[in-house]
């Protein structure tokens, strides 16, 4: 205005009229217009047609909530680099959050899609031709569409494809959140992993209210609402959560009978965009054929679309965009999806040849010259396009496969790929990154990226399924594929209710269309396939079957080739077999030259004119693809497996077209290769086994098992081999099955019990999950684990006692006690005698099983009533025989103690030393620890901070969460078996007094003089447990009890 006296008051239209004229003639054009006043949302709705977003106001607001809620949220998401939509979202939740329903409901955005006002956005609307070009690339990617054929195995395709765009539905990984509405709105939320359940939450409910350890109430808290593996907490995840609540008040307000916005807990799944929205940086892992690569192809070019609509590309597909990724929290970034098996073998600097070399590690610039390879100068070279991208970080880095390199079990080439991911990272901060490979190679071959998050595929919900099967069905039948679909669901859930198969058999995207391509045939439709085994080899021989029945112009192609369908099968295996062999452990796809299969065809005396039957494979079978003239790779990598499975187990291997070479006869031939390369034959022998049950050979199923062990026990060798068979015993559930019929199985049963019992404590070969895996099984069923201590003998427990002396080796009976907050010198204490291991379940289990046990009033005798009416007053989480006793209250493990006592009165031999018998009628007792002889069993006379020694904590010597604090990178989530921690013992010898559970003392926390059992004081605990950090499991760690995770290890001692 010319002067500060001066105004001037403007209509509505008036100010339209100016910003229209504005917008017409500027250069630099008006984005955003932001009304927070009262009855301005008309107005905002008329500028929205003008400009890219504009806000109004349906009522008269008052000050309050915008000054305190709707400027300040709205501006600083803004910055964030959020877009208009998703800012105004936040707005809303925090003032329904304050309970200024009123004002939030006020909010207008026009257009209600809103706008993007970040500056980045306007660089996105003026794109250079190159970089227009480089976007539009993506879509011309031969895995952009698939054949048919390949989705759905049909012969008879004609060729057609069908877009991956049309297809992927977006994958579920191993988190939730669950939220607690009332009357439409989310009035409590928390995350949840798949390890947790309902009756953590009941636990917590019950109990918070009566916590007074500060430290322990504000950890739970925020464990709560975190998502640990992946390190997003509590702020990061509000944005998902305040989006949930958005489509729950829609759907409550549209419909009360809603059941996902009725009262109650409704859990949501996090799915991997979700995951990509809130980590910038993270390793998604999923199971060959879970999707894993389809999400990262999906993203590209759903990212890739976005921004070539903005820049008015009039051709790019309608549903590549990011409505199509569902709630993406994010701005579009410039995709770059690169296979590392491509990357690594283009530009990766060689590996040396012998151990003295040092290996060369790329950077960041070998990145560049790959992408220079592909896209030019102009963008990938110095000063190129999209290194701007980079440098501001508005580019997402998109890298497939990461365990399938080449050479990727060697050492050196694990340093080069995580040289090369934290080069990038250091050179550019603010790039989003996602790298996928698989679980069981990144947990056990030591490919794990620091500071990258991590999530895990989940299986599919049969809503998921059904959705994929609306899309794939239609794509092949056309009309009648929606029928089709429902039919085939609703078969899906027949089998379910019949138990005739697995839930997790059908939930894997690749056994899904697998399945789906079974039903299409009339034949198969009758019986789904019930296992794995079933489903390769009914899949393989309707494909080859259909094909040999396919007319050429004068006879069959199965007259054409002289081989009918079961004679191409044996082709195959024999292809698939030398194939295998020349591919690199995790590689999904092997390329081999024609010449492989001409050879195979001729050792099998094909008529046909062969240079033209791997035309007639390729094009119509769907098991082999050529994605260039002379070069081939099985399409499914799991069909590769399954052919060579079945060549390395051939019963008649003379008969077989052609026959079997000598080195790979069975059973020499699996288990050599299998024990030598068990990082590349591991999953062959996996479908080997599952084909020898399926055919009822067990004996042969169980000889090859256990000779994949030997190396092991016998020589220390090879424990991948041995770790693989007790993986596939524990697939077919061998330890948990029948006695008699184990029998059958003898001396080879044998061999893998006596691997679990080795493997369970062997912390240099196996990984803490590894050997959970050992403890499992030998907890499948009572009377295997034999090991001291850890279960049962002759129906009372069996206590493995450590003597902790009065004295060291110098006489002297002091020691250092820690009293949960300082070192302080203590006199001494009596020789008494401690549980080598907490109580387990089983051991537990006797005392609530026998007739004097739980039940009997004597043993609560002066106790708080925390005791259940029929059982245990909570259930145990994992009711698994060897591992500790949890969920336990403290006047339930004293009364378990006094029972035990009076058993031993009549079976001296639960003693440490039936002498003691007499200390028993003196006073002496089996009862909890004090936690004075807690501290001295674990630490001894030295003032170390873990039982191991030392003052700082060491990755892997007990089950705690390390992803707190760096402190390493195990995180169970879950108790684990009684014995696998031997490396973390205390000088006595005493095992896992830190982690696992905490362990209940004497001692009233709040008066740690007071030893008197009776009243509902609460207790103390020691020693942390896995849902807690590294730092709570050293001794001076102490804890108010809390049920959850506690449990107990008792003592032989008189009396405190």
């Amino acid at each position: 205005h010319p002067s500060d006296e001066r105004s001037e008051l403007l209509t509505g239209d008036d100010l339209l009229r100016i910003v229209r004229t504005h917008q017409d003639a500027a250069t630099q054009r008006l984005h955003l217009v932001v009304m927070p006043d009262c009855y301005t949302a008309h107005l905002a709705e008329g500028l929205g047609d003008v400009v890219d977003a504009a806000v109004g106001m349906t009522d008269e607001v008052e000050d309050v909530p915008v000054q305190q809620v709707i400027t300040p949220v709205f501006y600083r998401r803004l910055a964030d680099g959020t877009t208009v939509a998703n800012a105004l979202a936040a707005v809303d939740a925090e003032l329904r959050r304050r309970g200024q329903e009123a004002a939030a409901e006020m909010v207008r955005l026009y257009p209600e899609s809103g706008g993007d006002v970040t500056p980045q956005a306007w660089r996105r609307r003026q794109l250079s031709p190159a970089m227009l070009d480089y976007l539009r690339s993506w879509f011309d990617k031969p895995w952009a569409s698939v054949p048919l054929a390949e989705i759905l195995g049909l012969a008879d395709d004609d060729g057609r494809r069908i877009e991956l765009l049309d297809v992927y539905v977006p994958l579920q990984v191993d988190f939730s959140i669950t939220v607690k509405i009332e009357q439409g709105r989310i009035v409590d939320w928390w995350a949840k992993t798949p390890q947790e359940d309902g009756a953590r939450r009941n636990l917590l409910e019950e109990r918070m209210a009566a916590m007074t350890d500060a430290a322990e109430l504000a950890e739970l808290q925020r464990r709560q609402r975190n998502w640990p593996a992946l390190g997003v907490e509590e702020q990061g995840l509000q944005p998902v959560v305040d989006l949930i609540e958005r489509k729950i008040e829609a759907r409550f307000h549209q419909n009360k009978d809603d059941k996902s916005a009725k009262d109650g807990e409704h859990n949501w799944y996090m799915e991997a965009h979700d995951a990509a929205s809130v980590q910038p940086r993270f390793v998604l892992l999923g199971e060959p054929g879970s999707g894993k690569s389809s999400f990262l192809r999906h993203l590209t070019l759903c990212l890739a679309g976005e921004l070539r609509r903005r820049s008015g590309d009039a051709h790019t597909p309608q549903n590549a965009g990011l409505a199509a990724l569902r709630d993406w929290l994010l701005d579009a970034y410039a995709p770059v999806y690169i296979e590392m098996r491509e990357l690594v073998t283009a530009v990766f600097p060689p590996l040396p040849v012998d151990g003295d070399t040092p290996v060369r590690l790329p950077d960041s610039d070998h990145l560049w010259r790959y992408l220079q390879t592909f896209h030019g100068a102009g963008l990938a070279g110095p000063g190129g396009e999209l290194r701007g991208w980079f440098d501001r970080g508005e580019a997402i880095l998109l890298l497939d496969g990461l365990d399938e390199v080449p050479d990727a079990g060697r050492k050196e080439r694990r340093e080069q790929i995580k040289a090369f991911i934290g080069a990038i990272v250091r050179r550019y901060p603010e790039l989003r990154i996602v790298v996928a490979g698989r679980p069981h190679a990144y947990h056990a071959g030591d490919w794990a990226i620091d500071s990258f998050g991590l999530a895990t595929l989940h299986s599919l919900e049969m809503s998921r399924l059904h959705e994929l099967a609306a899309a794939l069905f239609p794509a092949a039948l056309g009309e009648p594929g929606k029928e089709q679909a429902d039919a085939f669901i609703a078969a899906i859930r027949d089998q379910l209710k019949a138990r005739r198969i697995e839930e997790s058999f059908y939930a894997n995207p690749l056994f899904f269309t697998l399945l789906a391509g079974l039903w299409l045939d009339p034949a198969a439709r009758a019986q789904l396939p019930a296992t794995r085994a079933e489903l390769y080899r009914r899949s393989v021989d309707l494909l080859l079957t259909r094909w040999t029945r396919r007319r050429l112009p004068d006879m069959s192609v199965a007259d054409n080739l002289g081989l009918d369908a079961a004679g191409l099968r044996s082709v195959l295996e024999t292809l698939a077999c030398t194939v295998h062999e020349q591919s690199a452990p995790e590689q999904d796809t092997t390329l081999f030259k024609v010449g492989e299969l001409l050879t195979v065809l001729w050792e099998a005396h094909c008529a046909m004119q062969m240079q033209e039957v791997p035309d007639y494979l390729s094009r119509h079978v769907g098991l082999l693809t050529a994605p260039s003239h002379g070069w081939f790779y099985f399409t499914h990598r799991s069909f590769q497996e399954h052919l060579a499975a079945c060549e390395l187990i051939c019963a008649a291997p003379e008969s077989h077209l052609p026959p079997v070479a000598a080195e790979r006869r069975f059973p020499d031939g699996l288990v050599r290769r299998t024990t030598q390369q068990p990082a590349l034959w591991g999953n062959v022998a996996r479908l080997a086994v599952d084909e020898l049950i399926a055919h009822e050979r067990l004996r042969d199923a169980g000889g090859v098992l256990a000779a994949c062990c030997r190396p092991y026990l016998d020589r220390h060798e090879a424990p991948e081999a041995a770790l693989l068979a007790l993986e596939i015993a524990a697939e077919h559930h061998l330890f948990a099955g029948d006695p008699d019929e184990l029998e059958v199985r003898g001396r080879d049963f044998a061999v893998l019990h006596q691997v679990a019992l080795a493997a369970v404590a062997d912390y240099a070969a196996f990984t803490p999950r590894q050997r959970l895996l050992a403890g499992n099984l030998l907890a499948a069923r009572p009377g295997l684990d034999t090991r001291p201590g850890v279960t049962v003998r002759a129906g009372l427990p069996d206590i493995a006692w450590v003597a902790i002396p009065e004295f060291d080796s110098q006489g002297r009976p002091q020691f250092t006690f820690n009293d949960g907050q300082r070192d302080t010198p203590h006199p001494g204490l009596p020789t008494f005698w401690m549980a080598k291991y907490p109580i387990t379940y089983a051991q537990f289990r006797a005392f609530v099983d026998a007739p004097d046990g739980y039940r009997n009033p004597e043993w609560r005798e002066g106790l708080a009533e925390y005791f259940g009416d029929d059982g245990t007053r909570w259930e145990q989480r994992w009711p698994i025989a060897n591992r500790p006793r949890e969920n336990v209250t403290w006047p339930e493990a004293v009364a378990f103690c006094r029972w035990l006592t009076a058993q031993a009165r009549r079976r001296p031999d639960l003693l440490p030393d039936p002498a003691l018998m007499a200390r028993l009628d003196a006073g002496w007792s089996i009862r909890l620890p004090t936690e004075a002889e807690w501290v001295k069993a674990a630490r001894g006379w030295d003032d170390r901070r873990y039982p191991w020694g030392g003052q700082a904590y060491e990755s892997g010597r007990a089950n705690v969460d390390e992803s707190k604090q760096g402190g390493g990178q195990h995180n169970l989530q879950e108790s684990s078996t009684a014995g696998m921690y031997p490396h973390g013992a205390s000088p006595f010898g005493v095992e896992e007094m830190s982690g696992n559970v905490w362990e209940y003392c004497l001692n009233k926390y709040g008066n740690p003089d007071d030893l008197d059992p009776a009243g509902d004081d609460r207790r103390a605990a020691r020693g942390g447990s896995w849902f807690y950090n590294s730092e709570r499991a050293s001794v001076a760690a102490r804890a108010a009890d809390f049920v959850l995770n506690y449990g107990f290890r008792v003592v032989c001692a008189a009396s405190p």
